[in-house]
């Protein structure tokens, strides 16, 4: 089967390596292979793709660093081959392409786009998000390309614009525009019939100037516009439509089709065919075919506008990297485009400009603007070899910057991506919407079914036909499903990009339902409850004479960590002009403490508990070390050939905004904790202080974890906050974990939410924005179910034995459109949400 073969394929299990499939069956794909920078590469290249049964002929070109397969797709999938390239050490790339789409109404259109598009051998991934109308496809390029994405969207029913560049964004502009032409055309239509059924004297006026038999003439003219309306503007209805009809899964495409085309074609049979009906059913009905599609087509501009508006916030996000940048090149300053940067290059940067790149400045220093993305309101002074991040602006001085990371990789990119892969995430709370929409459309057919068939025999009236007729359409035009897709996408994405405007950065879509439902918030002690900036306040012995030598060697040894409490005693032999020396065999005791030797002897560094491990007796040292933590110190031990000798005393501040945090978790009725490998002592302290009750002291990183995990399994919903490496296995475990953006990149890309900045103000912006966007989901989901519970059995006439009252078609095919704009228009409240304010203020961390 070719790779631009749009069958759907049926699942088939690898088969063995000998094959009678013909090179007509196979597909051709050809992708980049990073890393590669020899021959030997490429053979190796070549070798592992060979070895993936169902591959039949393999080309690696180290000039253009391009590998081209042709392979068996009923043998073999595309994830195949790039994972083989990865297991060789290398790194593929596979095309990425976003493509806007039309008609993207409930849950069968995405499954339909879904199985076709992965029904073609060269296709990887295939990501589909109603909120924006958007398709993201990632592929393996050769036979099949753009074109071949679009002839298989166009294939499953939705036609697909690709959506190009880091702008790209503001493409979905066009399709809009086309919408309202199809709405202003259908509007020109559908007015003169609605005029000629409606208003008595200009049907009169129009007949005594037209030629002809009297009723035939008008109607003829009701069939040519109604007729426009119909397969012209209409036509974006009629297309998927019928396209949903074949894949035997209707969608509200098929409902609307369904209901217009049948008062349209039951009118044209009425003009042309009369004598197929009794004197009293000779109506015709081409205004609510007409107007109906008119109406539809004016609640879709409006749902099309306003859903342009949901994603703004990563708009704005991508706004923030420059279109142009100055690249200096032997010295001269050249304008190229953000895309011809590479890594390595040094760009200037003037005041008010925004940083295109991730990068180390390499001269000049300025005040930073990060507020755009992360929130914080305050400048940051940077100088010469600190490092920066793409779409910050600097705002007072001239910079010259070397470039570290560009275009897709920079944070803000990775930001974006992160964001919108949270958007396309399905919720819990979705999945009952879900399986609603799965039966809708069926349920309403059979609803509008039975409808017409009990008007039509209802009372054997001569306008039994025309009831019947009329609360059919009703039915079928004023159910939405359309709504109820809407109510959970639209809000995440509206949601989560706020968010991310606010510097809360939700990686997994399932943390935003799961973070408002916590009812415990525990917190790592160092680094995230306080400063992460220890020093050392207290030591023993104090003459400074003894004191040098000792910490010549603690300090040597600590050289060998990036524990803050290691860096911590490196930082006070610096400031004393200790001379520092290379340790050997340095071997970090994880949570506890450090061994290695220094100038020939064994030291060991680390805490009461460590040293009472390795047999060793502290002596004296013991009860200083007590003190010390009764005061809220961290005491570091040190011993020298198995003998202890010193001991330093570390001070770790808590943050300032802390105890105000802890107070307004316990005042939502969320359980406090803290979780610390220090002593009972000085947890106590730091929790009196803060006012956490629950604490859990001398925890090992190991430990952690299992600790999370059983409060979880205790039924418990626990938020873990850290930030640093040994946090990993509590952030993996909780319920919910937030890792602070100043923290370790291992903790960073283990939580589920990462928290800009260093301040724990976010932490409650995170709770806050997660419970409106719950809230917001609820609300449509539960307008979304009363609408169709309440305005189905209208249209179907329920209260007209009693009360003579249904539900016009014009009125019906309103109301549809109108429920999918509430529900958008009810998310993009989101979009206003501003961070909750404590007693010191914001909470954002200044």
């Amino acid at each position: 089967m070719k790779c631009m073969d749009t069958t759907i394929l049926p699942e088939a299990p690898p088969g063995p390596k000998n094959s009678s499939s013909g090179e007509k069956d196979l597909c051709l794909v050809q992708f980049p292979v990073l890393g590669m920078t020899c021959a030997a590469c490429t053979r190796r290249v070549e070798k592992a793709l060979s070895k993936v049964p169902g591959v039949a002929e393999v080309t690696v070109n180290l000039a253009t660093n391009r590998a081209q397969v042709s392979f068996d797709p009923a043998r073999t999938l595309p994830v195949d081959l790039t994972t083989a390239v990865e297991k060789a050490g290398y790194t593929p790339l596979p095309e990425q392409a976003d493509f806007y789409v039309e008609s993207l109404t409930d849950r069968a259109s995405e499954d339909r786009i879904d199985k076709v598009l992965k029904a073609n051998p060269a296709v990887l991934s295939v990501l589909v998000l109603p909120a924006q109308n958007r398709v993201r496809v990632s592929w393996l390029p050769g036979e099949l390309t753009f074109q071949g994405i679009q002839a298989l969207l166009t294939r499953a029913g939705h036609p697909g614009v690709p959506i190009e560049g880091e702008g790209a964004l503001s493409r979905e502009i066009e399709p809009v525009r086309a919408l309202r032409r199809s709405l202003a055309l259908s509007l020109l239509l559908s007015a003169p019939v609605l005029l000629l059924s409606m208003v008595p004297p200009v049907k009169t006026a129009l007949q005594q100037l037209l030629p002809g038999p009297e009723p035939f003439t008008l109607h003829f003219l009701e069939f040519l516009l109604s007729a426009g309306v119909f397969f012209g503007p209409g036509a974006r209805f009629l297309k998927p439509g019928l396209s949903a009809y074949r894949h035997l899964s209707p969608d509200m495409n098929s409902l609307v089709i369904t209901g217009t085309g049948a008062a349209f074609l039951y009118s044209t049979l009425v003009t042309f065919a009369p004598f197929l009906f009794p004197s009293p059913a000779r109506h015709v009905y081409f205004d609510s075919a007409a107007v109906v599609v008119t109406v539809i087509l004016l609640g879709r501009y409006l749902e099309a506008l306003a859903k342009g508006r949901t994603g703004r916030s990563v708009e704005a996000l991508l706004s923030l990297a420059p279109d142009q940048v100055t690249r200096i090149e032997e010295g001269t300053d050249r304008k190229v485009f953000l895309r011809e940067l590479s890594v390595g290059d040094r760009v200037r940067v003037r005041p008010g400009d925004r940083i295109p790149v991730d990068g180390v400045i390499e001269s000049g220093e300025a005040l930073i603007d990060s507020s755009m993305m992360t929130g914080e309101p305050v400048p940051e002074f940077k100088k010469a070899g600190d490092r920066v991040v793409c779409g910050t602006v600097d705002t007072d001085g001239l910079l010259v910057i070397v470039a570290e990371a560009v275009g897709s990789e920079t944070r803000l990119s990775r930001i974006v991506q992160a964001v919108m892969r949270a958007q396309g995430t399905r919720l819990p709370v979705q999945r009952l919407a879900d399986r609603v929409v799965e039966v809708f459309t069926p349920a309403v057919l059979t609803v509008a079914a039975a409808t017409f068939v009990f008007w039509l025999f209802w009372g054997h009236s001569p306008s039994s036909l025309t009831t019947a007729l009329l609360s059919a359409v009703s039915v079928l035009v004023v159910a939405c499903p359309c709504a109820m897709g809407l109510a959970t996408p639209a809000a995440v994405m509206v949601g989560t990009g706020r968010a991310a405007t606010l510097g809360v950065l939700f990686r997994k879509g399932e943390a935003l339902e799961t973070l408002a439902g916590i009812d415990t918030v525990l917190f790592d002690k160092t680094g995230t409850l306080t400063l992460g900036h220890p020093r050392v306040v207290r030591w023993r012995p104090e003459d400074p004479a003894t004191l040098a030598p000792l910490l010549s060697l603690a300090a040597s040894l600590e050289t060998a960590t990036t524990h803050p409490l290691g860096r911590s005693l490196v930082s006070f032999a610096k400031e004393r002009g200790v001379e520092l020396v290379v340790p050997e065999n340095a071997r970090a005791i994880a949570g506890r403490g450090l061994s290695g030797r220094v100038l020939d002897h064994e030291i060991l560094v680390g805490s009461p508990a460590l040293l009472s491990e390795r047999g060793l007796d502290p002596g004296d040292f013991s009860r200083e070390a007590a003190s010390l933590e009764s005061q809220a110190l961290t005491p570091l031990l040190v011993a020298c050939d198995g003998k202890v000798v010193g001991l330093f005393g570390v001070a770790d501040p808590v943050r300032p905004e802390a105890r105000q945090i802890v107070s307004a978790l316990k005042e939502k009725s969320i359980r406090v904790g803290m979780v610390t490998g220090d002593g009972a002592d000085v947890a106590r302290a730091v929790g009196e202080e803060l006012g956490i009750g629950e604490i859990f002291s001398r925890v090992s990183p190991e430990e952690k974890g299992g600790l999370v995990a059983g409060l979880v399994e205790k039924g418990r919903r626990v938020a873990f906050v850290g930030d640093g490496i040994n946090d990993g296995p509590a952030l993996a475990a909780a319920s919910v974990g937030m890792a602070l953006g100043s923290g370790t990149d291992v903790a960073i890309e283990t939580a589920d939410i990462t928290l800009s900045g260093s301040g724990l103000g976010k932490v409650l912006l995170a709770l806050e924005i997660s419970r409106a966007t719950m809230g917001t989901i609820r609300m449509n989901l539960v307008w979304a179910f009363l609408y169709n519970i309440l305005l189905i059995p209208l249209a179907a006439g329920l209260l007209r034995p009693f009360f003579g009252i249904g539900l016009d078609p014009m009125l019906a095919g309103g109301a549809m459109g109108l429920s999918s704009v509430f529900v958008v228009g009810n998310s993009l409240r989101l979009g206003r949400f501003e961070p909750p304010v404590t007693e010191a203020g914001p909470s954002h961390s200044q």
